[in-house]
Formats: C-alpha cells, sequence, structure tokens
C-alpha cells in the first residue's frame, strides 16, 4: 500500500465518520461504541491466549521437575522415622512431651502410632 493511498483513505474516513456524525449522532455514538468492544474483544481473547501458552508450557515444565516416588525414599522413610525414634527415647523431656501431645489427640491410631514409634528404637 503507497502512503498516498493510506492517507487518501483517511481523509475520506474521517469526512464520512464527520457527515455521519453530524446527520445522525446515534449513529456515531454506536459505531464507536462498537469498534471499543470488538477491539477490547480481541484483546482478551490474544491474553487468553498467551496466558493458555505460558500454562501449558508451566505444567509441562512441572511435570518434568516433580520428583518420581521410588522404593528408596520407602526405605529412606522408614530410616527416617526409625531416627525419629531414637530421638524420642534418647530425651526423657521429649519422651513426656510426645506421650502428652498423643494422649491428648485422644485417638486410638494417634496411641498406637506413638507406641510404635517409641518401640521402632
Amino acid at each position: 500500500m503507497k502512503m498516498s493511498g493510506f492517507i487518501v483513505g483517511g481523509l475520506l474516513g474521517m469526512a464520512a465518520a464527520m457527515y455521519a456524525a453530524r446527520k445522525r449522532p446515534g449513529l456515531a455514538a454506536w459505531a464507536v461504541d462498537a469498534a471499543g468492544d470488538m477491539m477490547s474483544s480481541a484483546k482478551n481473547r490474544m491474553i487468553s491466549k498467551v496466558v493458555e501458552r505460558k500454562m501449558t508450557k508451566w505444567s509441562k515444565g512441572a511435570a518434568h521437575a516433580a520428583p518420581k516416588p521410588s522404593a528408596a525414599s520407602a526405605d529412606s522413610t522408614a530410616e527416617a522415622w526409625k531416627q525419629l525414634g531414637a530421638l524420642v527415647e534418647s530425651d526423657p523431656e521429649l519422651k513426656r512431651e510426645t506421650e502428652a501431645i498423643m494422649a491428648s489427640a485422644g485417638s486410638k491410631n494417634d496411641a498406637s502410632a506413638a507406641a510404635s514409634l517409641t518401640k521402632t528404637h
């Protein structure tokens, strides 16, 4: 497109807009309102596409970065519980505090968990 064609088209568009605004003011207001709605809609669609792409990229990256559970982690968990049991048994004040917490919970499962925790030592 040549620059002169762009300028002539712009001038003709402005003249048509002025003519329509003088003859029918409601029509000009409606056209401006419709153009604004169209621009807002286009902007919202572009933003949603960008956000969708970013979220897809981030979710794929997070899936690759997440640690996978393994048998080694189960062994390390068991070892961690044994260390906690040994720690509780080694400190009498900590043992009393742990027993008080388990007693206040009042659940049979919590009491059995506390018993298994102290028996693992």
